[in-house]
C-alpha cells in the first residue's frame, strides 16, 4: 500500500470546494468542506465565530476537533500519520484534513483522493484543482511537531 497505491487507479472523493475568506481561516474552510461532503451545511460565519485566535492566530488543532464535535461529528485526530493511513481513510470514503506547510506558514487543507502518482488536494486558499506528488507532500506535512497530524471526521448520525 502507501506510495505504491498512489501510482495505481486510485480514488477521488467529491468534496465540494469552500474558499477561505481571510488569511487565517483555512481551518474553518477545511471543516466546511468536509461537513458539506457529509451532508451537513453550517453557515461559514458560524464556523468563523468559533475561532478563538482570530486574525492573529488562526485555528489550533484542538479547536478544529472542538468545532467538529460541536456540529455533531466525531473527530479522530492523529499524529505521526503515514501515507498508508491517508490512503486507508480515502479508500474508506473519508476526506482527510491535514496540517501541512505548502508555503511559508502552516495551513489546513483537505486530501480528497489519490492516483496516477498524485495526491489530490482541496486547498481553501487556491480555487483551482490541486495535486501534489507524495514525496513533496511528505516533506511539507512533517514540518511541525508532532509531525504528520491529520483529522478525520464522521458525522454521528451516519
Amino acid at each position: 500500500m502507501g506510495e505504491r497505491a498512489i501510482y495505481g487507479e486510485g480514488i477521488m472523493l467529491d468534496v465540494p470546494y469552500v474558499g477561505q475568506r481571510f488569511g487565517y481561516d483555512c481551518g474553518p474552510a477545511s471543516l466546511a468542506m468536509v461537513f458539506s461532503y457529509q451532508g451537513v451545511e453550517v453557515p461559514y460565519e458560524d464556523l468563523l465565530s468559533c475561532i478563538e485566535g482570530g486574525p492573529d492566530g488562526g485555528t489550533t488543532r484542538r479547536q478544529m476537533e472542538k468545532i467538529a464535535e460541536r456540529y455533531g461529528f466525531s473527530a479522530r485526530a492523529r499524529s505521526h500519520g503515514t501515507l498508508e493511513d491517508i490512503i486507508r481513510e480515502l479508500d474508506a470514503g473519508n476526506p482527510v484534513i491535514v496540517d501541512w506547510k505548502p508555503s511559508e506558514v502552516g495551513h489546513y487543507s483537505v486530501l480528497r483522493g489519490y492516483g496516477d502518482g498524485w495526491l489530490y488536494v482541496r486547498d481553501p486558499k487556491v480555487l483551482r484543482r490541486c495535486r501534489i506528488g507524495p514525496e513533496r507532500f511528505l516533506r511539507t506535512w512533517g514540518y511541525d511537531k508532532p509531525e504528520n497530524w491529520y483529522l478525520v471526521l464522521k458525522h454521528k448520525k451516519q
